[in-house]
């Protein structure tokens, strides 16, 4: 765990005198082979789109017990893989290629009802000016910037074609996997 925060502040001290943000985003992920690329969803399925926002809403009481800053670190670093995965697939893609994975869109929408929780961007935005989180500013920054970006790229480039996969049921979701890739060519 030393190691670990000593290499974090060596980082942080050559950014700043490159002058560079300070935020340490997480890495940009290889591309799954065409088997296990789905998992991916992962990060934008209900179930985790509902427990990074729970715990941002934990975050931003600056009393709540009920959160740590491990938990936060956690949450950030994976809302930054996710955006870095959708910029990936942004980039990535040609007109004949459906876009899946719609991160972006998803956590700038609200909670529904009966909840109607405020949506994750706007925690992150709440959080950016919370005092008690000068720790995690510089990584929140970040996260509202790849965002922006994110949002410049799907405005200019509108007629992309977009695939919701969240209102499907799993078999749904498995037959489509299943029906796109060749699994012909796999040997037992």
């Amino acid at each position: 765990m030393i190691f670990t925060i000593e290499a974090e502040e060596a980082q942080r001290k050559l950014k700043r005198l490159s002058e560079e943000e300070t935020a340490l985003p997480p890495p940009v992920l290889p591309p799954f082979c065409p088997l296990f690329a789905s998992l991916i969803n992962i990060l934008q399925s209900d179930v985790m789109l509902c427990i990074m926002g729970t715990i941002l809403q934990w975050a931003v009481e600056p009393n709540g017990y009920s959160w740590s800053e491990a938990m936060l670190q956690r949450v950030l670093h994976l809302i930054g893989m996710a955006l870095q995965e959708e910029n990936q697939h942004l980039q990535n893609i040609s007109e004949d290629n459906v876009l899946t994975f719609t991160f972006s869109e998803k956590i700038s929408r609200p909670g529904a009802a009966p909840n109607t929780s405020p949506s994750i961007l706007a925690l992150l935005e709440t959080l950016q000016n919370a005092a008690h989180l000068e720790v995690h500013k510089d990584m929140i920054r970040w996260i509202l910037k790849t965002f922006g970006t994110i949002k410049k790229i799907r405005e200019s480039s509108s007629a992309v074609p977009v695939v919701e996969i969240e209102g499907s049921t799993m078999e749904q979701v498995l037959i489509h996997a299943l029906s796109t890739y060749d699994l012909g060519s796999l040997s037992v």
